[in-house]
């Protein structure tokens, strides 16, 4: 859900305050002052900033170095206070305030960065990249490349994806959203929490799986085995006959031995 706050004179604070109270909208705090309102922007880290062009025309500079990560929407007497303002802020919302010119303002501001159910703006899919909106990112989409992403991690209302650098990103995506667009021949959900690169994966151990970077092992959840042993009989995850010397990589199923050709480097297996 987006969370908004106010930075703006008293007066356009209980206006817009009161139009939060009749919608599910949610209103992490508001400010009188610039330096109060910066405050709440670093300790709230809100999807969306109203504030009044009095302000930013006071602190332009400093805003410009904040302005990608929040959508900023500045209230104006007239649409001439924000084209002067070169292109600060997503829009704006002109004074005096009604509900239906904020409420149309929310909507808009929610297809924009988290997309509609007919078009996820938030979410691309290409050949051998997908994009999504992360945090402290700004609003552009950052590409990941498929070889890159280890796993991905539900964390509460977010989701974390981790790469083979070492770096991780959090996304307010949820894992639901990424298992059901990415192919099926390059990750896997194995668990409630986790989506995994099958090209990282270098063994499978009972409910454990062991990856090719790093040394976290992911669990496999009861309820995933049944889409593990689908994989493997489909072929996404192919078995083969062992190499003595070759370039296979055995895997340990629940006490069955796997060859799995795909998997990137021969690894130990334990009985």
């Amino acid at each position: 859900m987006l969370t908004s706050l106010i930075i703006a004179e008293s007066v356009s604070v209980t206006a817009l305050s009161s139009f939060f109270k009749r919608e599910t909208f949610v209103l992490a705090g508001s400010a009188l002052t610039y330096q109060e309102g910066l405050n709440l922007i670093v300790s709230c880290k809100p999807d969306i900033v109203y504030i009044d062009v009095s302000v930013v025309r006071e602190h332009y500079e400093e805003l410009q170095l904040i302005k990608d990560q929040h959508c900023f929407i500045v209230l104006c007497n007239g649409v001439r206070e924000f084209d002067v303002l070169k292109g600060f802020g997503t829009g704006c919302l002109l004074k005096p305030f009604t509900f239906e010119s904020f409420r149309n303002s929310v909507g808009l501001l929610s297809k924009f960065l988290f997309g509609s159910p007919d078009s996820d703006q938030s979410l691309e899919i290409e050949r051998d990249y997908f994009a999504l909106k992360v945090e402290g990112r700004g609003l552009k989409p950052v590409k990941f490349y498929f070889k890159d992403v280890l796993y991905i991690k539900a964390e509460k209302k977010y989701i974390r994806l981790f790469c083979i650098d070492g770096r991780s990103y959090s996304s307010k995506n949820t894992l639901s959203d990424l298992e059901n667009a990415l192919p099926l021949k390059l990750f896997i959900r194995t668990h409630k929490s986790y989506i995994v690169n099958i090209s990282a994966m270098v063994m499978i151990k009972r409910d454990l799986i062991a990856l090719s970077y790093g040394q976290q092992l992911i669990p496999i959840g009861r309820t995933y085995l049944d889409n593990i042993r689908k994989h493997i009989n489909a072929g996404l995850l192919k078995d083969s006959k062992r190499k003595k010397n070759g370039n296979s990589t055995c895997t340990l199923f629940l006490g069955v031995l796997f060859f799995v050709q795909e998997l990137p480097s021969v690894v130990e297996f334990f009985v």
